[in-house]
């Protein structure tokens, strides 16, 4: 999973900040609260501070990037706006492209539920 703007990585102060906006994007505009972001992330719901300096981080970066309006959020909640952002994994599920090679995010175990979905897919036809 890659986070570029203008063809550069974006650089974030946490790497879990990454981590973060790639279940956000595996989650294709879900709006999600504080407590399913730390399960997901951390597996566990015991960082709540944490989790808390990560969003903000997301949110901070994206607005000294002038894109937060690729944010979503609501009070103690955050999602993407899928229509503001271009994502090769979006595109395969639009049937924009057909460039799916048997990886999906496999730097996350959170991704292994979507990976089974687009193989399942693919098996499919």
């Amino acid at each position: 999973f890659d986070v570029l703007f203008n063809g550069e990585p974006v650089r974030f102060k946490y790497g879990k900040t990454k981590e973060l906006l790639a279940y956000l994007v595996d989650r294709c505009g879900a709006v999600l609260g504080i407590r399913e972001l730390m399960a997901a992330i951390f597996e566990e719901d015991d960082k709540e501070s944490y989790m808390r300096n990560i969003k903000a981080d997301l949110v901070g970066t994206f607005r000294s990037l002038g894109i937060e309006n690729v944010l979503v959020q609501k009070r103690g909640q955050i999602g993407v706006n899928t229509e503001k952002l271009h994502c090769d994994y979006y595109d395969y599920l639009n049937g924009k492209s057909k460039n799916f090679r048997g990886e999906y995010m496999a730097q996350y175990s959170f991704a292994e539920a979507t990976l089974a979905r687009l193989l399942q897919r693919e098996s499919n036809g």
